[in-house]
């Protein structure tokens, strides 16, 4: 006779509800379940489970014993110390497993962690429950610490923390197969993708990895360094629901914790699949601890770093996932913690004492029925006053507040949907919002950027969160492409890595498309010029990099690590019908460019790569004529010149008013073996989705900043 392994000394069980304790016997057993004076018995089935359910239970200042017995076996086991009170699942990734130790403030609270009435089960605390002291706390989760403590405080009860939590995991790997199968979105962009994956592509993987390590002298069976993602991979498809989550249903709980969306903000299609995936582990978890709709308290990922141009930021997939999260409420007993104040240049952002604080504030609310403010100000209608628009807010508290001057972060838009900053002013519980630029405006949004300013604050000190008044689909762009000049050139530019000869100076800044490129600590701008000839469409970048004499340090000492990272793509749609185009790439330290493109639109996709050395050699010859590249470096810049010839491209030389699409994007890009089978659509670095013939119907996505019309003069 065996309990479940959840069940340990120093336990907390749930109070006011039905309490599950389940293990497995001989089959036919009889098994008696005694705790605190009452005690309930049943037979132990054919497969020898057994599930006794106690209570309702009280809760307890003084601990007890649950003796759980067998007469078959006669045997008994017996958990000592076990109290009753509140039990909270804390679920997600790396901000949920952050230790106390590591946040702000942390040791301070940790040095006064004398707290015997808190409990935690957690991997990183052994196999069992322990009791809340200066030398546990170090080693709890800082947000389930934080959450727990202002818990035990307002509710002056026991509480029992379940610490499930794993860095870089998706949503999907804490679902389970049941909850991805029933949303047929769910079934086709997870499991069937994945399954496609380990049959086209894992295999041949795994066989090259285990032969390398074989020639290393390895036993691949006791290795996991480099291993290609396969069955078990912690980033898998249910592989956390099976390891962490099912072992622990269905211990009786008040409700869940949750912050997570970190590896699901990486990439447009991840983002948006994330609209489903998100409701549907709720409803997945639910269904599987059979305690009806229980209180499911979702973080909001903070503010992503970096800095706010002078014209909005177009959107990213790290605002579809902030906006999922709080579309979540739609589900009845959720509620979101927002935490957009509290993000830093690290996307392990310290303050974890005000995100757990939060989740406490809202737990007295919606699981426990308290009429307290727990957010900060909500969106709640618009109105339209001329060529302004008021916004009308609900949890305002004591009132608005903008702190530190004017309201900030929020942007206005007329019917052609292009963002523009909005000048703000408070007015009650509304905010007006105003602009020259969108004097018909139709819509509003607030923060909705990595790196917006904001300040919208209630006078309670509860921040509001990223909000968007419209539900215009992502793939349309703000307003019409905008067109952008391609100048001929008087002379071909020299291709030597240098961006001085008049050819280049003759060519104005592609102002349009210069873009802004985040490192989560400063943000360095990308120029483009354009010009072009009968044979050649030139192509120029200045990359901005103030780290750059350190990045080619790295290289010269043949750094893997920057070999893949920073780029700049440019794509062109060469037929303007999204199903042909070239994307130009190039790096950091000048070692690789590349080019591949779909040019066959009958014949079906057609990829064509075409790679440049660091000795600036010509371009291969898969090409019918080779494009030429040089790459150079600047003191606080790199460089890039390019003439790639239109027979290359597979369009006739252009004449005077020749369109073709233009889109520029600077990136970083995601080595993760998981993107090889999650992306569903879009280029996972650019955004781009890719062509109908590869996904069955695809559109480019662009935005005013990144996608346009080159006309050529």
């Amino acid at each position: 006779m065996d309990l479940a392994p959840i069940f340990t000394d120093n336990m907390v069980l749930q109070r006011g509800m039905p309490v599950p304790v389940w293990g497995t016997a001989a089959p036919g057993d009889e098994i008696t379940v005694s705790f605190a004076g009452a005690g309930k018995a049943t037979v132990a089935d054919r497969d020898g489970k057994w599930t006794v359910r106690l209570g309702p239970l009280q809760a307890s200042a003084e601990p007890a014993a649950l003796v759980v017995s067998s007469r078959i076996e006669n045997r008994t086991a017996r958990i000592e110390n076990v109290l009753v009170g509140e039990v909270w699942l804390c679920s997600g990734q790396s901000n949920m497993q952050m230790a106390l130790s590591v946040a702000a403030t942390g040791k301070e609270a940790a040095a006064a962690a004398d707290f015997p009435a808190i409990r935690i089960n957690s991997p990183g605390l052994g196999k069992g429950w322990v009791a809340c002291s200066p030398g546990v706390a170090p080693s709890v989760s800082a947000i389930g610490f934080f959450f727990a403590r202002e818990s035990h405080k307002a509710l002056r009860t026991p509480v029992g923390l379940i610490v499930r939590a794993l860095g870089g995991t998706p949503a999907e790997a804490w679902t389970s197969r049941a909850g991805l199968e029933s949303d047929p979105l769910l079934r086709g962009t997870v499991l069937e993708v994945w399954q496609r994956y380990l049959d086209k592509v894992y295999s041949g993987k795994l066989a090259a990895w285990e032969k390398q390590m074989r020639d290393r002298g390895k036993d691949p069976a006791r290795e996991t360094e480099g291993k290609p993602v396969g069955p078990g991979s912690p980033v898998a498809p249910t592989a956390m629901f099976e390891q962490f989550i099912a072992p622990v249903i269905p211990y009786a709980l008040r409700g869940a914790a949750w912050y997570q969306g970190e590896s699901d903000a990486w990439g447009f299609p991840i983002a948006e699949r994330y609209r489903a995936l998100l409701p549907g582990m709720i409803r997945d978890w639910r269904r599987a601890w059979g305690q009806g709709d229980f209180p499911f308290l979702v973080v909001q990922l903070p503010n992503g770093a970096g800095k706010q141009g002078p014209r909005p930021a177009e959107p990213a997939p790290w605002v579809v996932v902030q906006e999922a999260q709080d579309q979540a409420r739609k589900l009845p007993n959720v509620a979101t913690v927002v935490t957009l104040d509290l993000g830093e240049a690290d996307i392990h952002p310290k303050r974890k004492q005000e995100v757990g604080e939060r989740l406490a504030l809202t737990a007295r609310r919606l699981a426990y029925g308290e009429e307290l403010l727990d957010s900060g100000p909500v969106y709640d209608s618009l109105a339209v006053e001329g060529s302004s628009i008021r916004l009308k807010f609900r949890n305002a508290g004591g009132g608005l507040v903008a702190r530190g001057g004017e309201p900030r972060g929020f942007t206005i838009a007329g019917e052609d949907r292009c963002q523009f900053w909005a000048a703000a002013r408070i007015e009650g519980n509304t905010i007006v919002l105003s602009s020259p630029e969108a004097p018909k405006p139709v819509a509003a949004r607030y923060a909705w950027a990595e790196g917006c300013e904001f300040n919208l604050y209630n006078k309670e000190g509860l921040p509001a969160g990223p909000f968007r008044t419209d539900d215009w689909p992502m793939d349309i762009p703000a307003k019409e492409p905008r067109v952008a000049k391609c100048a001929r050139a008087a002379q071909p530019p020299d291709l030597d890595g240098k961006l001085d000869d008049k050819a280049w100076t003759a060519c104005a800044v592609q102002s349009d498309f210069t873009l802004f490129h985040t490192y989560r600590k400063s943000a360095f701008p990308t120029e483009v010029r354009l010009a072009y000839d009968a044979e050649n469409l030139y192509v120029s970048f200045r990359c901005a990099e103030p780290h750059l004499a350190g990045l080619v340090a790295k290289a010269d000492k043949k750094c893997d690590a920057i070999w893949g990272d920073d780029h700049v793509e440019l794509l062109l749609d060469t037929a303007l019908d999204r199903k042909r185009y070239v994307r130009f790439t190039c790096n950091p330290n000048c070692i690789v460019a590349e080019a591949k493109g779909f040019n066959d639109a009958v014949e079906g996709p057609q990829w064509l790569s075409m790679g440049l050395l660091g000795d600036g050699r010509d371009l291969d010859k898969k090409w019918s004529v080779p494009c030429t590249a040089r790459a150079g470096r600047e003191e606080r810049a790199w460089t890039v010149e390019a003439a790639i010839p239109w027979k290359s491209l597979g369009v006739p030389s252009p004449r005077t008013g020749t369109r073709m699409g233009l889109q520029l994007t600077r990136l970083r890009k995601q080595s993760e073996e998981a993107s090889e089978w999650s992306c569903t659509g879009r280029d996972r670095n650019t955004g781009a989705m890719l062509p109908p013939q590869y996904t069955g119907g695809c559109i480019l996505y662009h935005s005013p900043l990144r996608f346009g019309i080159l006309e050529f003069e």
